[in-house]
């Protein structure tokens, strides 16, 4: 985002599938052309390094977002 400061506000949905031992296996986001910019793949990056606590089954975790710039 600090390198194009005319990005709009935009909604995303952060789906991460997390695995039995609370690892994050697989990241998605939604619209799938926000993983195209180079604003959700560092998002992407970030999250598949979140840990969760271990589980009895996988699971999916959506996180609803709205990104954008701001000027400070």
């Amino acid at each position: 985002l600090k390198r194009n400061a005319n990005v709009k506000l935009e909604k995303v949905v952060l789906v991460m599938q997390v695995g039995t031992s609370g690892a994050v296996k697989s990241v998605n986001l939604e619209p799938k052309r926000v993983e195209l910019t180079d604003w959700g793949g560092c998002l992407r990056d970030r999250a598949k390094k979140i840990t969760f606590p271990a589980a009895d089954s996988e699971s999916e975790i959506q996180i609803p977002l709205v990104l954008g710039a701001s000027m400070q």
